[in-house]
């Protein structure tokens, strides 16, 4: 399960996300909707630790993320990005693979 409590972001003195909290529970299919701008791509980046949260964390089955080291994050965390230009013959399981490396 991922926890996201009091998340923010701001860029400069810009709020991008402004004090988010969610659940997405283990195991489950989880939908972001909202439109062009509303900061879905940044909350993805916020949990993948692609970006640095203002305010608030990030809880992977309980533990926060800060405290998890890179390598085990990408042993236990991937996303794939809808812009990804990868070769038409990479099977999806492989490409999600590669987050481990």
């Amino acid at each position: 399960m991922i926890d996201v409590t009091g998340l923010s972001f701001t860029l400069g003195d810009k709020p991008i996300l402004d004090t988010v909290d969610a659940c997405l529970p283990a195991g489950q299919i989880t939908a972001l909707i909202g439109p062009n701008g509303a900061g879905k791509s940044t909350l993805l980046k916020l949990i993948a630790q692609q970006l640095t949260a203002s305010w608030g964390r990030v809880c992977l089955s309980g533990c926060d993320l800060r405290s998890i080291k890179p390598e085990e994050l990408a042993r236990r965390l991937a996303v794939v990005g809808q812009q990804l230009d990868v070769a038409s013959r990479v099977r999806v399981r492989d490409l999600v693979g590669f987050g481990r490396w």
